[in-house]
């Protein structure tokens, strides 16, 4: 039931994300460079290891699914970059975004399932990082081309990604060893969302505000373990 809960929630923050936007550039770096640090904690102590459960069962290959997810990420974004007119550059990159957004938000669907079996206060801590870069608008429906997200319908079945992925987890997970493959692979292309996209580069955000995302959410998790 959760895990339905989390994703209508994030559903309705990716519909209404123009709405909700943080506006103010003052607490908009702040918080980004917050976030940041959350989210490069829970990929490091919270999803690296539940990855490396697998490898019980794929030895070392399972680090290969990760490196798949990292990489065809990067090569796809650069293949449009380079391979793309500059008047029609956007417009492509808003189809590949598409597509990767509801496959992206298609998994984590998924993975809260899974993170939800094994205990529900995981299945939080992935949400909230999350949950923050769509209210954000990091990783936003508004980041799509125009022509794409202006669309409503489109707009609505975007939204219901997360959804989608709940619903089909059960089926997925039955299949534990491929899932255990895919499960890399997602967060092979999350851990390059996360430096690539996530992280402030060079002089943009404030540095102790990540290192505050990454001592608060540190503090959390370790409190976890116990």
């Amino acid at each position: 039931m959760l895990p339905i809960v989390l994703s209508l929630i994030l559903g309705a923050t990716h519909f209404w994300n123009e709405k909700i936007q943080i506006r103010q550039e003052y607490v908009r770096i702040r918080l980004l460079s917050f976030v940041a640090g959350i989210s490069v904690t829970y990929v490091f102590l919270n999803l690296l290891p539940e990855v490396y459960r697998g490898f019980e069962l794929f030895d070392r290959l399972i680090f290969v699914s990760l490196l798949a997810g990292f990489s065809s990420f990067h090569l796809v974004e650069k293949y449009v970059y380079q391979h793309s007119a500059p008047q029609s550059l956007r417009e492509k990159l808003g189809g590949v975004h598409s597509l990767a957004f509801f496959y992206y938000h298609f998994f984590i669907g998924v993975v809260l399932v899974k993170l939800n079996n094994i205990r529900t206060l995981d299945s939080v801590l992935f949400f909230l990082p999350i949950l923050f870069y769509s209210a954000i608008g990091i990783v936003a429906l508004e980041k799509i081309h125009p022509k794409i997200w202006e669309k409503t319908y489109i707009k609505f079945l975007l939204s219901l990604s997360t959804l989608a992925g709940v619903l089909s987890a059960n089926i997925l997970l039955s299949f534990e060893n491929f899932f255990n493959l895919l499960f890399g692979f997602v967060v092979g292309i999350f851990l390059y969302i996360a430096l690539a996209d996530f992280v402030p580069r060079e002089a943009r955000g404030k540095t102790e505000y990540f290192a505050l995302g990454v001592f608060v959410y540190t503090l959390i998790i370790l409190a976890t373990f116990v």
